[in-house]
């Protein structure tokens, strides 16, 4: 879980231009 945690952390960072969309968050639960 912590795993997922970082990777919408480090996504969130990279894509700091633009929100994270719904479903780009949900990719990383599913």
């Amino acid at each position: 879980m912590e795993n997922k945690l970082i990777q919408i952390i480090e996504a969130a960072l990279l894509s700091a231009s633009r929100p994270l969309t719904i479903k780009e968050i949900q990719r990383f639960f599913s």
